[in-house]
C-alpha cells in the first residue's frame, strides 16, 4: 500500500509541475507584449508591488462596476494587480510544498526549498531566454520558494495537530 501511495504522490508532483509550467510558460493572451522586459535585481519587483499596495490598497474598487451583473469579472478584478502578483506567486507553489511534505520524512523543508527553487528557476530561465510575452523576474523565484515552504509548513502543522505522523518515504 505504501508503494501505491508513493507512486500516487509522485504522479501528483509531476502533474502539478506540468500544470505550473503550462500556466507560466504559455503566452498570456491578455497581456501579450513582445519585448525584452525582465528583472534581475532582487526585491525590486516586490518593493514596487508593496509601494503600489501602500498607495492603492489591496482592493480594486473599479471591480465594483461589474457587480452584480458580471460576477466572474468582479472576482477576477477585485484585488489590485500588485496584491494578486505577490499572493499568486506564493499560492501557486504551496501545493508543491504540501506534496513534498506528504512524500518525504527527513529534510523535508530543505527538499521543498530545493525543488521549489529548481522548478521556479527553470520557469524564469525559459521566460528569460525564449518567451518575450512573459516577464522573467528574480523576485518570482523568491516568492515561489516561499510558497513551497509555506505549503510544507502548513502540511507539517496539519500532521502535528491531527497526530498523523505517517509519511510515504521509507
Amino acid at each position: 500500500m505504501k508503494k501505491n501511495k508513493k507512486h500516487a504522490v509522485l504522479a501528483l508532483i509531476l502533474l502539478y509541475t506540468i500544470g505550473v509550467m503550462y500556466l507560466t510558460l504559455t503566452p498570456s493572451h491578455s497581456t501579450i507584449v513582445y519585448g525584452t522586459e525582465y528583472n534581475t535585481v532582487l526585491f525590486r519587483s516586490i518593493n514596487n508591488y508593496l509601494r503600489h499596495m501602500r498607495n492603492f490598497g489591496l482592493i480594486n474598487f473599479e471591480a465594483f462596476k461589474y457587480f452584480p451583473g458580471n460576477p466572474i469579472s468582479f472576482v477576477k478584478n477585485i484585488f489590485t494587480v500588485s496584491f494578486m502578483n505577490l499572493l499568486g506567486n506564493i499560492v501557486l507553489f504551496m501545493p508543491l510544498g504540501v506534496f513534498m511534505g506528504m512524500y518525504f520524512k527527513r529534510w523535508v523543508l530543505l527538499k521543498s526549498f530545493l525543488l521549489g527553487f529548481l522548478v521556479s528557476l527553470a520557469i524564469e530561465v525559459i521566460q528569460f531566454i525564449g518567451l518575450s510575452s512573459r516577464r522573467a523576474d528574480v523576485d518570482d523565484i523568491l516568492l515561489n520558494v516561499a510558497g513551497a515552504l509555506v505549503g510544507t509548513i502548513l502540511y507539517l502543522l496539519y500532521k502535528l495537530l491531527t497526530g498523523k505522523r505517517e509519511t510515504i518515504e521509507e
